[in-house]
């Protein structure tokens, strides 16, 4: 009886010393695991990045590897290919969104905003003060892109930094991506089956924000801004830009900037650029979501706007610019994390 008790002790005891350690084990992981967040924090936009990134090019890795079967060739090839395809076209862009920027709020500056506006107002019979409205938005959009500019200067050595960090993980992560993924279904605490279902999810939303939104937004702003160069409009890759970058929100789109403008140059006597840009816009720039998400995305994933919207401007306002990708990313993958939860729940 006596040595039943004793054991029954001692098991009480080991099960009372596994808690501990297992209280202790997760309290010590989660303490390293905050202290490694701050460490990664400024470049994580970087990292994730790469990621993305990754994602993008590893099917054109594994096509290239399964010819010259030389990895480590082959990831150096797709780090060249990755680097001549985003980061120098994006130097590209910098360069000249903040030339044209300056020629814009330059001409915004001169023009006489309330001389147009005045047949607007005696037809509309009412007294709105349109130029002083529109050139105070001008003034806070310039101190903005101006701000936005000292901030990038003055942290160069953190976005150097970032890059090199990017251009590393993009390497190995486009080499080493299957091991990688195999580690993370290891160490998964679900089934095989439902670790599979979860990773396909995943993936397919994880297309349809990339290709699907993010291909358009580029695509809109890409032939936006041909169309204001056919139609001699100064600048066309700052407005191309501003397209693409409002083609990302949710009912409000590339028409923001395309139709105040096609009715500004109407406005200045300029027919033929007005109307042009205008039938321009409305029958192509407008139709491109329409062609494009449905042979890409097809029906693998359907995000609502409304993840869209919020991740566009919470990205934004978290993650600097680089946030009008991953925004709306980490979102549509924890809507596809509720959803697998609530299916395998039910």
């Amino acid at each position: 009886m006596s040595e039943t008790k004793s054991k029954s002790i001692k098991s009480l005891t080991d099960i009372k010393s596994h808690n501990t350690s297992r209280t202790f084990f997760i309290f010590f992981l989660a303490l390293v695991g905050i202290v490694s967040f701050f460490i990664i924090k400024p470049y994580l936009a970087f990292i994730i990045l790469s990621f993305i990134l990754a994602y993008m090019f590893r099917p054109l890795y594994v096509k290239l590897n399964s010819k010259i079967n030389k990895s480590l060739l082959s990831a150096t090839i797709i780090l060249i290919l990755g680097m001549l395809v985003f980061i120098l076209p994006a130097f590209f862009l910098v360069y000249k969104l903040a030339s044209q920027a300056s020629n814009v709020f330059s001409f915004l500056g001169s023009v006489s905003i309330n001389t147009i506006f005045d047949n607007i107002v005696s037809y509309l019979g009412i007294n709105i003060d349109f130029g002083s409205l529109l050139r105070e938005s001008i003034i806070q959009f310039r101190d903005f892109l101006s701000s936005s500019a000292i901030s990038i200067l003055s942290s160069l050595t953190t976005i150097l930094l970032g890059l090199f960090i990017m251009c590393f993980l993009f390497f190995y992560l486009v080499k080493d991506g299957d091991k990688f993924i195999n580690y993370l279904k290891s160490i998964s605490p679900l089934k095989k089956k439902q670790t599979d279902v979860l990773f396909k999810e995943t993936r397919n939303v994880i297309s349809a924000v990339l290709y699907g939104q993010l291909l358009s937004a580029l695509v809109q702003g890409f032939v936006g801004g041909i169309g204001f160069f056919i139609f001699g409009i100064s600048n066309p890759v700052f407005w191309g830009f501003f397209m693409g970058l409002l083609s990302l929100l949710p009912f409000i789109g590339s028409a923001f900037i395309w139709v105040p403008v096609s009715i500004f140059l109407v406005l200045q006597e300029q027919y033929f650029a007005g109307i042009g840009l205008f039938l321009y816009c409305a029958i192509i720039v407008s139709n491109i979501d329409n062609l494009i998400k449905p042979s890409i995305i097809g029906s693998k994933a359907n995000i609502h706007p409304t993840i869209i919207l919020l991740g566009v401007f919470g990205g934004l306002q978290l993650f600097g610019f680089i946030g009008l990708i991953i925004g709306p990313l980490i979102l549509s993958i924890l809507m596809v994390l509720i959803k697998f939860y609530h299916e395998e729940h039910n």
